[in-house]
């Protein structure tokens, strides 16, 4: 099995945070489930080979969009596997998917549903042609800037802003808010319609993830951002529906430790798969 990471094109950079390759062409994980952790990014998956089952509510779809995730989600393939995941950055996912939080949040849909089968046949039909791994980033490089001209969804810039104040920058919702002029009431709005979750409530996953990535990665402190452990503990079970110390003790499966590594390897720090 192996795992990799590209970079997209120089001038997709603010709408795509990078690929990933899962390519298990002996089939070693068929039948095996997958966890995927809680996520902050948006993403695209294109599978290339077999089908992977989901327990999202469309069930195998050939291409998928998955949006902002508050609990874990589990993927089984069902033979071989090739798997190409596009990490959306904030303001790609908003562009190419405005005013449609309150479906995608917490769930998985078949990008034929959303964009139509023929562009997910164009996008299968080139990634599959690629004969190395540089013709196939080319392939949905040229794929992405074909979608997000079609999709220029203006006044979504603010609602990225926002969210970028919220997380690492540590705002307040109201310091948010007036960074990017709107009223506490006109940012809830915004978060609720395009990624369906309140500004709290994305602070409070973006806590988790990053209190995760470092219990699960060894580098931070899971207990940032909270305001004791008590608080962490909580925030865990509601959305792990586990502790910390419980997770910790089960430490990372293969494909979560390999994904891990390779991500380490690129410059990331970054779990996708417990």
């Amino acid at each position: 099995m192996r795992i990799a990471f590209f970079p997209p094109a120089q001038d997709l950079a603010r709408l795509v945070a990078g690929y990933c390759l899962c390519d298990d062409p002996s089939g070693v994980m068929a039948g095996q489930s997958v966890t995927a952790c809680p996520q902050l990014q948006s993403v695209i998956c294109l599978q290339l080979a077999d089908d992977v089952d989901t327990d999202f509510r469309d069930r195998r779809p050939v291409m998928s969009y998955a949006g902002l995730q508050p609990g874990p989600r589990g993927y089984r393939p069902a033979g071989a596997a090739r798997s190409l995941l596009i990490f959306l950055t904030d303001l790609g996912a908003l562009r190419l998917f405005p005013h449609v939080g309150p479906d995608i949040f917490a769930e998985g849909h078949d990008m034929g549903g959303l964009i139509g089968d023929g562009p997910v046949i164009r996008a299968r039909t080139a990634a599959s042609a690629a004969d190395n791994d540089r013709d196939l980033t080319d392939s949905l490089d040229t794929w992405l800037r074909e979608r997000f001209a079609a999709a220029p969804a203006p006044g979504v810039d603010r609602v990225a802003a926002a969210m970028a104040h919220l997380g690492p920058g540590a705002m307040t919702v109201a310091q948010s808010a007036g960074a990017v002029d709107l009223s506490e009431r006109q940012l809830e709005r915004a978060f609720q319609a395009h990624i369906g979750i309140t500004p709290k409530g994305y602070q409070q996953l973006f806590r988790l993830n990053r209190s995760l990535t470092a219990a699960l990665s060894g580098e931070g402190d899971p207990l940032d951002g909270f305001s004791d452990q008590a608080h962490q503990i909580r925030t865990w079970k509601t959305h792990l529906g586990a502790t910390p110390g419980a997770i910790g003790r089960q430490g990372l499966s293969p494909v979560g430790r390999m994904f891990l590594s390779e991500a380490r390897a690129g410059g990331q720090v970054r779990t996708h798969y417990f």
